[in-house]
């Protein structure tokens, strides 16, 4: 009974510490900032880190939970999944550019109603966090690649050596 487990613990076990590894890595600015900061600078720091951010936490899941089927289903067709990488890969970076470019371009005006004044920081903070989250959807794709086609041992070895 034990021996049918084995290949979803093979598969499951790196998939979770690269998962686990790469949110570690994605929060370590919050890690660093709450040793180094006071209080109020990181509040400073992470509420327009958490505004810019949103739309990649939304849209993350949204990309892993569809790609990662696509991609099981040609996992043994070398040559297709090329073309299902690079169209998931166009489709994720067309919609988060004018999503994350909308926020990045209307920074003040969120800003100013979702804060107030009391985050003068957040207007050119709410831009660089959304060039992040650009980076973080990108790579999401590369997750469910590896998730896809059942490579998730050289994931958890990318997550752990970066």
């Amino acid at each position: 009974m034990f021996a049918e487990t084995v290949p979803f613990i093979r598969y499951g076990v790196p998939l979770a510490i690269a998962v686990i590894v790469a949110q570690v890595a994605l929060s370590a600015d919050l890690f660093i900032g709450g040793l180094l900061l006071a209080p109020e600078a990181l509040g400073e720091y992470s509420v327009p880190r958490q505004i810019a951010l949103f739309p990649a936490m939304v849209l993350v899941p949204v990309v892993t939970r569809s790609a990662i089927p696509m991609l099981a289903m040609v996992q043994d067709r070398p040559a297709q999944i090329g073309a299902v990488v690079e169209a998931g890969r166009a489709h994720v970076e067309l919609l988060s550019a004018g999503v994350l470019g909308l926020l990045a371009l209307t920074a003040p005006v969120i800003s100013d109603f979702v804060l107030g004044s009391r985050y003068p920081l957040a207007n050119w903070l709410i831009p660089l966090f959304a060039l992040v989250g650009f980076i973080r959807l990108s790579y999401s794709v590369d997750q469910a690649l590896a998730a896809g086609v059942g490579t998730v041992g050289k994931l958890a070895t990318w997550n752990l050596a970066l």
